[in-house]
């Protein structure tokens, strides 16, 4: 139990054997009641000093995971493998989460600092990944438009037979030019245009 705690019921023992009427060596019952007392002073102190490294470990683990998301944050770039990068970032999450549930609270003011810090480095990486993958959908798009007017004008000159096959060369250089998009998407549409 916590020290603090059995210092209280030894007060209110004390309390009890002072007011207290009955019989018997109330006088050795103090002297008891204060050699506990006096025990009580240094376990509250190991306790409180238990209690400050844990903590302080506490603070020191959930710093080093805030550090991981900041790293992570930090090495995005054009070239980011998202998956890998969103996998981590969400077991860093995890591991904060269960962090938070399984160490001693600790002061506020670092818990909220901490926070603020990881939920940063977290949003940063979000925003770079929905930008990225705007910017992917977006290509996607400019390009199927491009190669959809090209795989129209294919098939525009498939009633033409052989005469077409010039034009059909000229559209193929044209195709090889062109913007690419997703490989299932350019699959699809090369398939639509062969």
């Amino acid at each position: 139990a916590p020290a603090s705690d059995l210092r209280a019921n030894a007060e209110t023992l004390r309390a009890g054997v002072v007011t207290g009427h009955g019989v018997g060596d109330f006088a050795s019952l103090l002297t008891r009641l204060d050699r506990i007392n006096a025990s009580l002073a240094s376990l509250e102190e190991a306790q409180n000093e238990q209690n400050q490294e844990a903590t302080d470990a506490a603070i020191a683990i959930r710093t080093a995971i805030v550090e991981q998301m900041e790293t992570l944050s930090a090495s995005v770039s054009a070239s980011t493998n998202w998956k890998i990068t969103t996998a981590s970032a969400d077991t860093l999450f995890e591991q904060w989460q269960e962090h938070q549930k399984s160490t001693p609270r600790f002061p506020k003011a670092v818990a909220n600092d901490l926070w603020k810090r990881f939920r940063t480095a977290k949003s940063a990486i979000d925003s770079a990944r929905r930008a990225h993958f705007a910017q992917v959908d977006a290509k996607n798009k400019e390009s199927k438009g491009v190669k959809e007017t090209l795989i129209a004008k294919a098939e525009a000159l498939a009633s033409k037979g052989s005469a077409g096959i010039p034009a059909y060369r000229g559209l193929l250089e044209e195709w090889k030019v062109a913007p690419r998009a997703g490989r299932k998407l350019d699959d699809a549409l090369w398939a639509r245009f062969k």
